[in-house]
């Protein structure tokens, strides 16, 4: 159906039929004798289109054309319209007949594209090619953005501003047929600007089509994307470094998401626990703990939660179920919004150094405890096969020509037997060479070795490949004994069990030397090791006897007890190595030694902690002693061509005040906070 509307020549409005009235909203008596221009809207009233129409009607012909029309409502409505002029019998104008078809979803279809591109034109990148790859156009941001004229490109081929994508290269010319065959494609394109500069641009090409479905030409849409390149290579060269950083260094590191998988390892974690990092990325690289994983991560992730750090000391197993004792210190990384995002963990190999803590502090409770040599020895032989299940040792004791065993001890049943029923030494066995050469023997074949006949059925029955024995000697050189360990893996012993024989060893020494070494043995149950300090059994013991000798005299002595905790000690241990935090704690000690008094007495609790006795000292010298150690200790000092700097917490608890006996005292000074 089709809109009718009758018009004198004036323009004064006759008719119209209901079609045209319900495109205008309009009914038939608010229309008649109107002036049609009532339904023209304001711009093209403005524009005089409605004066241009008059005239053309005046002519005689018909006008058509696409009209804007307004509505009852004040919106508008679009016509696709045909005026007829009607003529009186005497050839004069008589009326205007227009007939009309509603277009108004199709215009406005055409209006939203036509905005759209208007938009793209303001917001984007655009060029227009032909199908050979040659400039039709560019609008005004091509222009701006790459320093060029239109004139300078036109009839020119797209490499030239984009030399990657010339195509009459083999790749880039199947790109280019590709989209000539009516397909969109997508790249990151770079291009040369007229100064030079690289300008990055996120491009997707399109085929334009024409009524026939043929390629008619071909559009490119781009956004600048220079800076987030820019900064993205910048961030991307920063990650490199890192990279290269920590795989230089050589503590393992490993990132992991919120999920606890890894998201990188680096090639220190590589080697020391045998995985690729294939097998370890996108799994918990806690699976390294075994059974301890779920207490760890519990731990963990608690300490994360509060202090955004977390410290552990765990036994760990490589991919050949090598034991492996590490610090684990993990750090969260959030993000903008505070959310923990990652968590990178720094892993540190202290198994040197736990084995000899381990196996020192079973010996020397062992021995505290008045139990004979072979019992500390056997004690000493469990735990080393404890720790590392794939080793079994035994220790013999010779006499002074070093030919008759005077004892042998294996945690092994099978292992002991055997031994028990040998009275000497065997000639050329690996015993009798180390004896004799003073010299650490390695045997690759243990089939190869001259020993027993009992100790052969036995390494046969128990899987032994190779072994390793080493003299037991006293600190006098003397020879009393020997210590084998033999493994089960024919490759054994590597790096590792090389140094844990060596601990294992000069553990054994010690136990060896009990009768000749008392001494040594009270120096090293009562004195701290590393500072040469008292420990905490020695100070109670020292304090004890001050108090005694107040309280027999009658005239009770003001005591203080000042106990320093330095601050965040562990970092040095996990940054620098255990080695340097020796020399710290030496610095340490030597600068508390320097503010003391002669009569006051300094000890070492554990690594951090150290205790300070001060004789007939009230609460104002506690303080001042307090301030100057703090003072002292904040000196930064070198380690290793290092600056470190220092800093601590210092308690203060007063006798009789705080405490009347020294027990006490000395759980307040441990347990209480420090003063910062």
């Amino acid at each position: 159906l089709v809109g009718v509307l009758e018009l004198a020549t004036d323009g004064t409005i006759l008719n119209a039929n209901s079609k045209f009235l319900d495109l205008c909203g309009y009914g038939l008596q608010e229309l008649v004798g109107k002036k049609y221009s009532s339904l023209w809207t304001v711009d093209d009233l403005v524009a005089e289109t409605y004066s241009q129409l008059q005239k053309q009607l005046k002519q005689g012909g018909p006008v058509d054309g696409i009209y804007r029309r307004r509505k009852k409502d004040g919106s508008s409505f679009w016509i696709n319209a045909v005026y007829h002029t009607i003529t009186s019998e005497d050839g004069l104008p008589d009326k205007v007949v227009k007939i009309c078809l509603d277009v108004t979803k199709e215009m406005e279809r055409i209006h939203s594209r036509e905005c759209t591109l208007e938009a793209l034109d303001r917001s984007c990148i655009m060029a227009e090619y032909d199908t050979e790859g040659r400039f039709i156009s560019v609008n005004e941001n091509f222009m701006s953005t790459l320093g060029v004229e239109t004139t300078e490109l036109r009839g020119k081929r797209l490499s030239r501003i984009f030399p990657a994508l010339d195509f009459d290269g083999q790749r880039q010319g199947e790109v280019w047929k590709y989209i000539c065959s009516g397909h969109v494609y997508n790249q990151l394109i770079v291009g040369g600007a007229s100064d030079g500069t690289p300008v990055w641009l996120e491009t997707s090409f399109a085929p334009v089509l024409s009524e026939n479905r043929s390629i008619e030409k071909i559009v490119q849409i781009s956004g600048a994307v220079t800076d987030r390149i820019s900064k993205e290579k910048d961030r991307e060269a920063a990650f490199n470094r890192l990279l290269l950083i920590m795989n230089k260094t050589n503590n393992a590191v490993v990132m992991t998401d919120n999920t606890n998988k890894a998201l990188y390892v680096n090639s220190t974690f590589t080697d020391m626990f045998g995985y690729t990092s294939e097998e370890i990325l996108g799994k918990p690289p806690t699976c390294i703990l075994g059974q301890a994983e779920k207490s760890f991560l519990k731990k963990t992730r608690q300490a994360l939660n509060v202090s955004g750090a977390s410290v552990c000391e765990e036994l760990a197993s490589s991919r050949n179920g090598e034991h492996i004792w590490v610090s684990w210190l993990s750090s969260a990384v959030f993000n903008a919004q505070g959310k923990r995002e990652y968590v990178v963990s720094v892993i540190h190999d202290i198994t040197d150094n736990k084995v000899h803590e381990i196996l020192q502090e079973k010996a020397l409770e062992s021995m505290s405890r008045g139990m004979s040599t072979r019992e500390v020895l056997s004690i000493v032989c469990h735990e080393v096969e404890r720790i590392f299940s794939d080793m079994l040792v035994s220790v013999i004791g010779l006499d002074r020509e070093n030919e008759r065993l005077t004892f042998s001890v294996s945690s092994n049943a099978d292992m002991s037997k055997a031994l028990s029923g040998i009275t000497r030494i065997t000639a050329d066995s690996p015993s009798f060479k180390a004896v004799r050469d003073n010299i650490t023997i390695i045997e690759k074949d243990i089939r190869s070795v001259v020993c027993p006949e009992a100790m052969r059925e036995v390494f046969s029955r128990l899987g032994v490949r190779s072994c390793l024995v080493q003299p037991v000697k006293l600190n006098n050189g003397l020879v009393v004994g020997t210590i084998s360990f033999h493994y089960l893996d024919p490759n054994a012993p590597n790096e590792l069990q090389l140094r844990i024989a060596k601990i294992v060893s000069r553990i054994c020494c010690i136990a060896l030397e009990r009768d000749l070494s008392r001494a040594e043995l009270r120096r090293m149950a009562l004195f701290d090791a590393m500072t040469g300090l008292p420990k905490r059994g020695m100070l109670i013991a020292n304090a004890r006897q001050i108090l005694a000798i107040d309280e027999a005299t009658g005239e009770p002595i003001p005591v203080a007890l000042l106990h320093i905790n330095i601050n965040r000690f562990h970092r040095i241990n996990n940054s620098l190595g255990y080695e340097a935090g020796s020399e710290v704690l030496k610095i340490i000690v030597q600068r508390i030694q320097e503010v003391k008094r002669n009569q006051d007495i300094l000890g070492h609790l554990s690594a951090d902690e150290f205790i300070l006795i001060m004789h007939g000292a009230d609460a104002r010298q506690a303080e001042e002693n307090a301030r100057l150690i703090q003072s002292v200790l904040a000196r930064p000092c070198k380690v290793h061509v290092t600056a470190v700097v220092l800093s601590a917490r210092v308690g203060t608890r007063l006798y009789p005040e705080n405490g009347g006996d020294i027990d006490t005292l000395f759980n307040q000074a441990t347990t209480a906070p420090a003063e910062p």
